[in-house]
């Protein structure tokens, strides 16, 4: 695999704005990057091995080579490689940003690239799919192909999707919560990955409508950057095999995110994203409403994942903001273009890893992609699609462990070691996927979860399934292993009975023609 570094070139072209969220403008200009490429090896492929039936003294040896190819294959994709890859810069030219969160507390901040007569500019992404070639002798339908990425979703060449990550996975049989403003499930690029969710707001629904009137669709942008099918806009999320559970719950508060919560684990997420912040966490023990709290050790005790975004102030007041600094919520700071951790991304000790968060676009309730945005929603969002992946590579690995896997497969930036605008460093997708992480590998986001349990009136700490020392705990890697076994038997013993038969049958006229089954 190739190693993923930071590339970049000057972007020329001015950018303007054509619209924002209702907070405040602060006109800081941001970093500007061009577009990163980069040079992928290619996968590997393979073809199917035919023998006629004149060639008897060799059907026994090519079925044995065949059947060891398989179970090599087979172990090869349980191990993984080790995968240096870490995020790229790339991307968009960006002029200016607006700052602060909004009122109602979703921290991220909208800015629109805008052609000349001011219409967003919406792309659209050539259609791309990924070949598979398999042992079987017949021909295989072709896969349903994934439209590949608009050319302003840089991510996706920072983490590898297409090369290192899709071929694994798309994060098939994982539900992802977006509390947020609803999604518009009506949109051709959401419908199909939006199921009925629920609105905790009192006002009823199920979600699959979006209510914001700040940001002209948060919560249908947040999942575009997970699940968005890109039928139409061709913006793609990172896993698009997911489903979105969308919960209406716009204000943050302590007994309202709580509800939002409870209602995700109990209509099955797996995990939940949380792109929205408040500020008042040092007004609680642990920096987390007791509500809350009880609510993320709910989250912990079923096996839910949860995501937060880390905030939006960290140049200004840079307080911290909940959920994200509850115990027990994998916390996300933005990542900026230039490879440094964006300006505003909250400087805080509850930060664990980072994700690309400024040039960072999404798709608006109204079905326009746009090219750019910048906040630790964002990063939030595309942490929380990078944990789906994990999970749906892993379905049994507990949640502890999934997030101690993305933790300690971040790559680091800056000074060594953690720091607190983008903690232990950002997440690596393909080193999640593939590398191997010791079951007494550090983490924090649960540790500090046991001990605000155990300090809680009559807790005793949220239930800690024991880490398995293995890369593979789902039982996934042990069931290829033992079909890799089967399938070695089986042809090796219909080989060798093969070759048997015609070898006491008397030799007839050979056939010229196909034989039948032979493509």
């Amino acid at each position: 695999m190739a190693e993923h570094g930071f590339v970049g070139r000057a972007d020329g072209g001015p950018a303007r704005m054509c619209g924002y969220s209702s907070s405040e403008q602060r006109g800081r200009s941001s970093s500007q990057a061009g577009k990163a490429g980069l040079l992928l090896p290619a996968l590997p492929f393979g073809r199917a091995v035919s023998t006629s039936s004149g060639a008897r003294g060799r059907v026994l040896a090519v079925t044995t080579v065949v059947a060891v190819v398989a179970l090599a294959d087979l172990m090869a994709f349980r191990r993984g490689a080790a995968e240096p890859g870490g995020p790229v810069v790339a991307a968009q030219c960006l002029s200016a940003r607006a700052g602060t969160p909004s009122s109602r507390g979703v921290a991220s901040t909208l800015r629109v690239r805008c052609d000349d007569d001011a219409t967003t500019k919406v792309r659209v992404a050539g259609a791309g799919g990924l070949g598979m070639v398999g042992l079987a002798m017949a021909p295989a339908a072709a896969a349903h192909a994934t439209p590949g990425p608009g050319p302003n979703q840089w991510w996706f060449d920072s983490w590898g999707i297409q090369q290192d990550v899709w071929p694994i996975t798309k994060g098939k049989g994982v539900t992802v919560a977006v509390l947020d403003t609803g999604v518009n499930a009506r949109l051709p690029d959401m419908g199909p990955a939006v199921v009925p969710g629920g609105d905790v707001t009192g006002k009823g629904g199920d979600g699959r409508e979006d209510f914001d009137t700040h940001d002209n669709g948060h919560g249908t942008g947040m999942a575009s950057l997970i699940a968005s099918q890109g039928t139409k806009t061709g913006f793609v999320g990172i896993a698009p095999e997911a489903k979105i559970l969308p919960v209406t719950s716009p204000a943050v508060t302590g007994p309202t995110t709580a509800k939002a919560i409870r209602f995700a684990v109990d209509h099955g997420a797996k995990v939940v994203n949380m792109s929205q912040s408040s500020l008042g966490a040092n007004l609680y023990p642990n920096q987390c409403p007791p509500e809350l709290l009880e609510a993320v050790k709910y989250a912990a005790d079923n096996n839910v994942v949860l995501v937060a975004s880390a905030g939006n102030t960290g140049d200004v007041d840079n307080k911290p903001n909940y959920p994200g600094s509850c115990p027990g919520v994998l916390a996300v700071g933005a990542l900026a273009q230039n490879g440094k951790p964006w300006a505003s991304t909250q400087r805080q000790n509850y930060v664990t890893v980072g994700a690309p968060g400024a040039g960072v676009g999404w798709i608006n309730k109204e079905g326009h992609a746009y090219d750019a945005g910048e906040g630790t929603s964002q990063a939030s969002a595309l942490a929380a699609g990078a944990v789906a992946l994990v999970r749906s590579r892993y379905p049994q690995m507990p949640a502890r462990q999934v997030v101690q896997r993305i933790t300690n497969t971040a790559k680091d930036f800056g000074t060594p070691g953690r720091d607190d605008q983008l903690g232990y460093g950002v997440i690596s997708i393909p080193r999640a996927l593939k590398q191997k992480v010791g079951a007494n590998a550090p983490n924090p986001v649960y540790e500090r979860l046991d001990k605000a349990a155990a300090k809680s009136p009559g807790g005793s700490g949220a239930t800690a399934p024991k880490a398995k020392d293995n890369d593979d705990s789902s039982g996934s890697g042990m069931l290829l292993l033992v079909g890799g076994i089967v399938v070695v038997a089986v042809l090796a013993v219909g080989g060798f009975l093969l070759l048997r038969k015609r070898g006491s049958q008397t030799p007839g006229p050979q056939p010229t023609g196909p034989q039948p089954g032979m493509p």
